[in-house]
């Protein structure tokens, strides 16, 4: 499974305006998704996690979900 992390407000703030885009853009992921229950009871509603997948041929990637009930 790829890597999963919460990122602090200030964090995903400022990941975020280097793409050029606010969190009512990024794709959701349920709270109750078996990854993100994994990351602890911290997590609520509206929180940015950032996913690391790295892939043969793609190679490291990073993507961004909010967190949604």
């Amino acid at each position: 499974m790829p890597r999963h992390r919460r990122l602090e407000p200030e964090e995903a703030a400022e990941k975020l305006a280097k793409l050029n885009i606010v969190s009512e853009q990024l794709p959701k992921i349920l709270k109750t998704d078996s990854a993100v229950q994994a990351l602890g009871d911290d997590i609520a509603t509206g929180d940015v996690i950032e996913i690391e997948r790295t892939d043969e041929r793609a190679g490291f990637n990073l993507a961004y979900r909010k967190v949604v009930e």
